[in-house]
């Protein structure tokens, strides 16, 4: 129980106190939402980004089994999302919903803080690496799947190019794969992008919370939840071990698999159209019962000897 109290209190915790900071603070200050949104996807990420490939420590070749193990993990449980809507009988919009809610974590906002607050520093740049796919999926292939159809449907230049996050992404990739050392006056500035990345990410988490919904059925919202905070975890540990991924991996892919859905999934879904209030339930809901279940599944894998 100590130790449990003790991830809970230096780890999970600290991560939730900077989101209700930023809930508290939107409440009583009124922030633009969408200005701050933009200043993080278009500015502050795209030069954490740049700064966590570029500056790693180890080998760029290291980091391609994260690469494929993330996308093995997000097609599981995008199966599992959409058959879980096939037993409570959903319709084929709210399958593929189910699909992305249960594959689609925040690993960016809250999935960044909490690997530097529980991993040793190099593990960054595997998050970095999870973060990157994430955003590519969510980009490309979710929006593509939520707007289909409809009036705001973006062209595939749009997907691709307009955000600068998957520049960003190939520039720090390419960067690292060359071994270019960027100059001083630039690399410090993108050090210091990625040194307000947590605050601000975890601040407009908070922020962005404020905006959703939570009037939803209770039943799919229950079994969604459950799927996404303690199934998913599971079937990635499972995962992990059967690919051969030693101790560390195995439980950093488990606890970034564990953190909630993510929160972009619930600001594209209102902008198409797509199940908004269903979406930014379980966006709010998993965040919240988070506190609790990240906490469980760090303290899980230290039970387990996975990690110290």
């Amino acid at each position: 129980m100590a130790i449990f109290t003790e991830i809970l209190t230096g780890i999970t915790l600290p991560v939730l106190v900077l989101a209700a900071l930023g809930w508290f603070a939107q409440r009583r200050l009124a922030f633009d939402l969408d200005t701050l949104s933009r200043l993080m996807v278009n500015v502050i990420l795209p030069a954490a980004l740049i700064h966590f490939l570029t500056s790693a420590e180890i080998p760029l070749i290291e980091i391609w089994p994260t690469a494929w193990f993330v996308l093995l993990q997000f097609a599981v449980h995008y199966v599992m999302g959409y058959g879980l809507a096939l037993i409570l009988g959903q319709g084929a919009e709210m399958r593929h919903m189910f699909g992305w809610l249960i594959a689609f974590p925040n690993s960016g906002n809250y999935g960044l803080p909490l690997i530097a607050l529980t991993f040793p520093s190099d593990f960054l740049l595997h998050q970095t690496v999870a973060v990157s796919a994430h955003m590519v999926l969510v980009s490309t292939a979710g929006i593509w799947l939520m707007a289909r159809g409809g009036p705001d449907g973006p062209s595939v230049a749009k997907l691709l190019f307009g955000s600068p996050v998957l520049p960003a992404v190939a520039a720090g990739l390419a960067l690292k794969g060359f071994e270019v050392s960027l100059p001083v006056a630039i690399a410090t500035p993108l050090e210091l992008m990625g040194d307000a990345l947590t605050p601000m990410a975890l601040f407009l988490l908070g922020a962005q919370l404020t905006t959703v919904t939570t009037e939803t059925a209770r039943g799919p919202l229950a079994s969604t939840a459950a799927i996404k905070l303690l199934a998913a975890p599971a079937v990635t540990w499972a995962l992990a071990v059967a690919t051969g991924f030693p101790d560390a991996m195995v439980a950093f892919f488990v606890v970034g698999t564990a953190t909630p859905t993510g929160i972009m999934l619930a600001i594209f879904a209102a902008q198409y159209r797509a199940q908004p209030q269903f979406v930014s339930a379980i966006v709010f809901f998993t965040t919240v019962l988070s506190a609790l279940t990240v906490t469980g599944w760090i303290f899980a894998m230290r039970l387990a000897g996975l990690m110290p």
